[in-house]
């Protein structure tokens, strides 16, 4: 899956693409952002956005992204 970050001004900042265990990193500024997914071939649903804050100093924040087709 590919995920864009972007400013709360709606800058990108970035681009990520998952590996093949859905595992994906950027490195970005301490502030607010929005992960924008974007629609995966061969899926019918596409995950909502998701409103981050990262914080100063080094850290490392494991975010989730959840595709739901919304098939039941």
């Amino acid at each position: 899956a590919e995920i864009v970050v972007q400013r709360a001004d709606g800058q990108e900042v970035a681009r990520i693409t998952t590996d093949a265990d859905g595992e994906a990193s950027a490195e970005v500024e301490p502030g607010t952002y929005l992960l924008v997914p974007q629609p995966v071939e061969g899926l019918l649903g596409t995950a909502a956005a998701l409103e981050v804050t990262v914080g100063e100093g080094p850290t490392t924040d494991r975010v989730t992204v959840v595709y739901d087709t919304g098939i039941r």
